[in-house]
């Protein structure tokens, strides 16, 4: 296979990107690389983040200008994942093997702070980086393990903190009103593990003025309120109950009605008629 037909295939072509990309050819490079991804589904997913990862040096204190538009193009990827189904494989696969491949050369203080390296480097979001550092805790490697946990313990917390406005930030600046429920919910599950119980009680207080009883989401409700399904059904038996009662008695009600309408005129006027009579009778 000649060069020029190496050229065409996908992944060649999206390592050509990444390695002439520069100021002015940055937004159509990106917007290149996202869609070959769409188009030739996961492997090209995976292949474009594990070739940004191995052309990037995150321990480089004073990048170039073009690791720095590489590093770019990769949060670019990154944030794509948050809306990925196999964001948690995808980025372990491509972290793994960059890992695998630069393990020797990394000095332990720099894996250990590798996770907010990746995060500070690519510029990407918080809520970027705590996906990112959560999906990292599946990794193969203990070493990308323990920097994923030392890192969410201060991230997810720094995240929560700027959507509830403690650093003069509000909830739309956080990233989380942009999310799916579903990574939503994914975050959720580790909210204890990571963070301290009032942060994650006010958060929760928080979410619950987002979405109340009445309009959360499914995936939410067990989080925000509980056994949500058994309260609703006790609601809906209540008001089975009060309909069923109220059923009851409109029956009774006409059941008397229809019994006065079955009483003739006449019926009505010799019982009138009667007590008029004895009433007489007894004052005599």
């Amino acid at each position: 296979m000649n060069v020029e037909s190496q050229l065409k295939t996908p992944l060649t072509h999206i390592r050509n990107l990444v390695k002439h990309v520069n100021k002015r050819n940055f937004n159509e490079s990106s917007e290149q690389i996202t869609q070959f991804v769409k188009e030739h589904g996961l492997e090209a997913d995976r292949s474009s983040l594990r070739h940004l990862f191995s052309v990037i040096n995150f321990s480089d204190l004073v990048p170039s200008v073009t690791v720095q538009l590489q590093a770019k193009l990769l949060g670019i990827q990154l944030e794509r994942q948050l809306h990925s189904s196999s964001f948690v494989s995808n980025i372990c696969y491509a972290f793994d093997q960059f890992f695998a491949s630069n393990q020797k050369s990394l000095k332990p203080v720099a894996v250990a702070d590798l996770v907010g390296q990746v995060a500070r480097l690519t510029g990407i979001n918080k809520v970027c980086e705590c996906v990112f550092a959560l999906a990292l805790t599946h990794s193969s490697y203990t070493e990308l393990k323990h920097s994923a946990r030392n890192n969410l313990k201060g991230s997810l917390s720094d995240l929560i903190d700027s959507y509830l406005g403690n650093k003069g930030t509000g909830p739309a600046d956080s990233g989380l009103r942009e999310i799916s429920f579903d990574l939503l919910q994914y975050l959720l599950c580790c909210l204890s593990e990571y963070v301290q119980p009032q942060v994650e009680a006010q958060f929760l207080v928080k979410l619950r003025e987002e979405f109340p009883r009445q309009a959360v989401p499914l995936v939410l409700a067990p989080f925000l309120y509980g056994s949500t399904t058994a309260t609703i059904a006790g609601a809906g038996a209540s008001e089975t109950d009060a309909e069923a009662e109220a059923t009851t008695n409109s029956n009774s009600s006409s059941f008397e009605a229809d019994a006065l309408n079955e009483v003739g005129i006449e019926d009505i006027y010799d019982h009138l008629s009667e007590i008029i009579f004895t009433n007489q009778v007894r004052q005599k």
